[in-house]
């Protein structure tokens, strides 16, 4: 809800963790592909993984905008060139495409064993 009263020049700015906090980026990456936000922390995980790469690009960021988000989260990413392998995968997808499948995923009911 905080990102839906943003002004255009501060929503701009919800597309870098660094600007706007990770609390905040996140807020914004729901506004914009309208999967809840605790659907986004579990994509995003634990490490920089297909899945998180899939909301950046459904997000539409671009490489460098989504490099840059994923290495304010995830600084190992500077280190060990993983982005490059992941962000080439998903960059071949419409974004269109990817929302349509991520969103899929987050309307299914989750099972807990």
């Amino acid at each position: 809800k905080l990102s839906f009263c943003l002004d255009i020049e501060s929503r701009a700015q919800t597309r870098s963790p660094a600007l706007s906090g990770i609390p905040i980026f996140l807020a914004s990456l729901e506004y914009v592909t309208g999967i809840a936000y605790d659907r986004i922390l579990i994509l995003i995980g634990h490490n920089f993984g297909d899945p998180f790469a899939m909301l950046l690009r459904a997000a539409g960021f671009s490489k460098v905008e989504a490099f840059g988000a994923a290495r304010e989260i995830f600084p190992e990413l500077a280190i060990n060139g993983d982005f490059e392998n992941r962000w080439s995968r998903v960059e071949r997808i419409d974004p269109a495409d990817t929302l349509d499948l991520l969103s899929a995923w987050s309307s299914a009911e989750v099972i807990t064993p």
